[in-house]
C-alpha cells in the first residue's frame, strides 16, 4: 500500500512540474548570434534543437533562433562543459527553428539530456569519449579514433550512432528503450549491460561481455570470445 501510495506522489509531482513549464513560441525572423565562449571540451546540453560540433582550431558558438528564443537560451562554460540550457523550465513549441552550430580544438564528452538532435560533423579523435543520453535526443558522430576507452549510456527513449571509426575498448549501457548502434566501430574489447527493453549493435574483435535483465538485445559483428549473463528476455546475436 506504502509502495502505490509513493508512486501516485510521485507521479503527481511529475505532471505538475510538466504543467508548471511556461509555453513559449518562437516569433519574427531567424536571427544569428554568436556568442564568445572558449576552454570548453564536451557539451551538456538540455534544450531542443538541432545541434551541430565541428573540430576546428577555433572556438566558435553560434546560435540561430528567434529573438524571443535566443532570449532565453543560455551557453555558459561550466569546467570543461559547454553547457546549453533554458533560462528557466519552457516548453518550446517550434524547436525545428533552433540551430547552434560550435567548434572546438577537443570533444571528449556529450551529454544530452533534452530532445536535441545533435550531430558531430567530420572525425574526432582522443583517449577517451563519453556520451549520454537521458532524453529523447539523438546523438550521431561522423567518425571517432578512441585509443583507450569510449563510455556510451542510454536511459532515456533517445540513439547514440556513431557512423565510423575505432576504439580499443567500449563499455555501453542501456537502460531505457533507446536504441545505439556502433556497428561500424571496430572495437577489441566490448562490455555491453542492457537492463531496459533498448537494443545495442556492436562490431567486436576479441571479447564481449554482455549482461542483460531486460527485454532488449545485443547485435554483434565479427568472432569475438563471448561472455553472456541474462535474466532477461533478451538475446546475444550474431549478425
Amino acid at each position: 500500500m506504502k509502495k502505490i501510495y509513493l508512486f501516485v506522489v510521485l507521479a503527481l509531482i511529475s505532471v505538475l512540474s510538466f504543467s508548471s513549464c511556461e509555453k513559449i513560441e518562437g516569433h519574427g525572423p531567424i536571427i544569428s548570434e554568436i556568442r564568445n565562449r572558449t576552454g570548453f571540451e564536451g557539451l551538456r546540453v538540455s534544450v531542443c534543437g538541432q545541434i551541430n560540433f565541428q573540430v576546428s582550431p577555433l572556438y566558435k558558438v553560434e546560435v540561430l533562433a528567434q529573438a524571443n528564443i535566443l532570449d532565453e537560451l543560455e551557453t555558459k562554460v561550466d569546467g570543461a562543459a559547454l553547457e546549453i540550457k533554458w533560462s528557466h523550465p519552457l516548453r518550446v513549441r517550434n524547436c525545428e527553428d533552433i540551430t547552434i552550430n560550435i567548434s572546438g580544438p577537443k570533444l571528449r564528452f556529450i551529454s544530452n539530456s533534452g530532445s536535441s538532435d545533435i550531430q558531430v560533423l567530420g572525425f574526432v579523435s582522443h583517449p577517451t569519449m563519453e556520451l549520454t543520453s537521458s532524453g529523447s535526443g539523438s546523438i550521431n558522430i561522423d567518425q571517432i579514433e578512441i585509443s583507450d576507452k569510449l563510455e556510451a549510456k542510454i536511459s532515456g527513449s533517445g540513439q547514440i550512432f556513431i557512423a565510423s571509426g575505432l576504439a580499443d575498448r567500449s563499455t555501453l549501457y542501456v537502460s531505457g528503450s533507446g536504441e545505439m548502434d556502433l556497428s561500424q566501430v571496430e572495437t577489441a574489447i566490448n562490455n555491453s549491460h542492457i537492463s531496459g527493453s533498448g537494443n545495442v549493435t556492436v562490431k567486436v574483435s576479441e571479447y564481449l561481455e554482455a549482461h542483460i535483465s531486460g527485454s532488449g538485445d545485443v547485435y554483434y559483428y565479427g568472432r569475438p570470445r563471448i561472455e553472456t549473463k541474462i535474466s532477461g528476455s533478451g538475446r546475444v546475436k550474431g549478425l
